[in-house]
């Protein structure tokens, strides 16, 4: 399970649509629709409903969106303790900071796991 797919996840899901997110992740639509496959894929569940109106959650994609957030959250929280960079941008991607708990995801994973882009997480290697 790659967390970069997890936070493509996040970001479908609080922004309704995978069009909507793929422009605020700046991602082609093809690759959100196969971030959240290959989750799918991985998990063996569907955890979106898709209509020409957006997403709906599946039962299971609720059960996965608290976890996935969570997840997310903690990753850009372990980033902070240790990079020499905090609050800065880096040279290759754009900065990550954690908003309220309110706030969408999308502004904590803006761009996240793009190649030669930076990344939020890395990949666990299943």
């Amino acid at each position: 399970m790659q967390t970069d797919h997890l936070a493509t996840f996040v970001a479908v899901v609080d922004l309704g649509s995978i069009s909507e997110a793929a422009r605020r992740l700046h991602y082609s639509q093809s690759t959100v629709s196969g971030h959240v496959q290959a989750l799918e894929r991985f998990l063996g569940v569907a955890l979106l409903h898709r209509t020409r109106d957006g997403v709906a959650l599946t039962m299971q994609g609720a059960r996965l969106y608290g976890y996935a957030r969570s997840v997310c959250l903690l990753i850009v929280d372990a980033r902070d303790a240790v990079s020499p960079r905090t609050g800065t941008a880096g040279r290759d991607g754009p900065i990550v900071a954690v908003p309220p708990s309110d706030s969408s995801m999308v502004e904590v994973l803006q761009a996240s796991g793009t190649p030669g882009r930076g990344s939020v997480g890395a990949s666990s290697g299943r």
